[in-house]
């Protein structure tokens, strides 16, 4: 009994190791993406862009990473993950190097592209590789994946403004990101015994996950599931999908226009666009901390539909109010209704197709070529009707929730037993 308790315990330590590490990986990647949302004034005024060629840089790419994403996210789960992952975070430090050094719309957009199925190999197979760790605990662990990209929003800004003071401008920070990116996957290449599952754990001392543990990271070997196909064909499958593009709207796609409308529409100036972001982002840290222990206590499809009620109502109060300063509290209180969105809507795609990670995410890809026009097309309205119009545009995430968040599936009921026939000389008789 002790034996097993120690192997239990050594296997949850090591479960807790793999975990962090690939925390660390979401935290580097939206630590990109928390900086590019309070850059992107000082980048468009660098370089001379326009808007429709910030809609491309933001969709465009995107768009093309989805595609490549598709058979990568199939291939997933027929070869090794830890290959996939080391190949993504090598293109991942490369792109940022590209990024950093762009002398206009050209190479800008040529890093942009490898960077998105550069994320998609390190980060995103890193995500269904932590779904599979755990499969009873998938919306803790992915509050957890989501909180640690939210502690990068909030790091994202505060590294532009503190390049801003220092006078560095909106450059070095990508160095930066590529050197933490290529120390994550050296980690990965020559520390493999950091994730070795204990000698002898069998059974039930060791999870599905265990494999990628221990080096065996193909992940047929891990499971025998139903083939993938047969998911594509689910509708609720798709209604996942297609709710995790819309509720997009709200979340990245906002964040993304979010210092530009400040700057251009409401009138500030980019260090107070940058506070706002960092508010809007401490919402979402907020949010996230609170989801932790409420996701043990509440569905998380009730979540969604609360909060996206009140989104509706607390996002026109932001568009309407004219002073900058007082939009500061409808932006953080919809930081902080929308940061479950993602990681129950995600879970929730997991969870329909069991074993077959690598495929989710090869369909979350396929779907997300429909949400990489979504900012080509926001891009395109803000130059013909302006920005101001196409914010309001953004209200159809919580629209979209409120009329297609699917029901939680009720199991069947089994059947009851038949009672057994009373034995032979038992039967009651009437008295006389």
């Amino acid at each position: 009994m002790s034996l097993s308790k120690n192997r239990s315990r050594r296997y949850s330590s090591l479960i807790g190791m793999a975990v962090l590490w690939f925390l660390a990986i979401e935290f580097v990647d939206e630590l990109v993406d928390g900086y590019l949302s309070a850059a992107w004034p000082a980048i468009k005024s660098d370089l001379s862009l326009t808007l429709t060629q910030i809609g491309l840089l933001t969709g465009l790419p995107r768009l093309t990473g989805n595609i490549i994403e598709i058979p990568l996210g199939f291939l997933a789960d027929r070869i090794s993950r830890r290959l996939l992952i080391a190949m993504g975070g090598l293109a991942f430090a490369l792109a940022t190097l590209i990024i950093s050094i762009s002398p206009g719309f050209a190479l800008l957009l040529a890093g942009f592209i490898l960077f998105y199925p550069a994320s998609g190999a390190f980060v995103s197979i890193s995500q269904a590789s932590l779904m599979d760790l755990a499969p009873d605990e998938r919306e803790l662990n992915m509050a957890r994946w989501s909180l640690s990209g939210t502690l990068a929003n909030l790091a994202g800004p505060l590294l532009f403004g503190a390049a801003v003071a220092i006078g560095a401008g909106w450059r070095p920070a990508y160095g930066l990101i590529a050197v933490f990116s290529l120390i994550l996957t050296f980690r990965l290449l020559v520390k493999k015994t950091g994730f070795a599952i204990p000698a002898g754990s069998t059974g039930s001392d060791v999870p599905a996950g265990g494999a990628f543990l221990a080096g065996d990271d193909t992940p047929e070997k891990v499971a025998s599931p139903p083939a993938g196909w047969n998911f594509i064909m689910k509708s609720r499958v798709w209604r996942w999908l297609l709710l995790l593009e819309s509720s997009d709207l709200l979340m990245d796609i906002f964040r993304g226009f979010l210092a530009l409308y400040l700057v251009e529409i409401a009138g500030t100036d980019p260090a107070f666009a940058a506070l706002a972001v960092g508010v809007h982002i401490v919402g979402c840290l907020v949010g996230g901390t609170i989801l932790l222990p409420l996701l043990r206590r509440v569905s998380g499809t009730l979540l969604i539909r609360i909060s996206s009620l009140v989104a509706l109502a607390i996002y026109p109060l932001f568009i309407l109010i004219s002073s900058p300063g007082l939009k500061l509290c409808p932006l953080f209180i919809l930081g902080l209704l929308t940061a479950g969105w993602y990681s129950i809507l995600k879970a929730g795609l997991y969870a329909e197709m069991p074993g077959q990670s690598g495929s989710a995410m090869a369909l979350s890809s396929a779907a997300g070529m429909i949400g990489g026009l979504f900012p080509i097309g926001l891009g395109a309205v803000a130059d013909l009707f302006g920005l101001q119009t196409t914010m309001w545009l953004l209200l159809l995430a919580p629209v979209s929730l409120l009329l297609g968040m699917p029901r939680p599936l009720v199991p069947p009921t089994p059947p009851a037993s038949p009672l057994p026939p009373e034995p032979p000389g038992r039967h009651k008789t009437n008295p006389a």
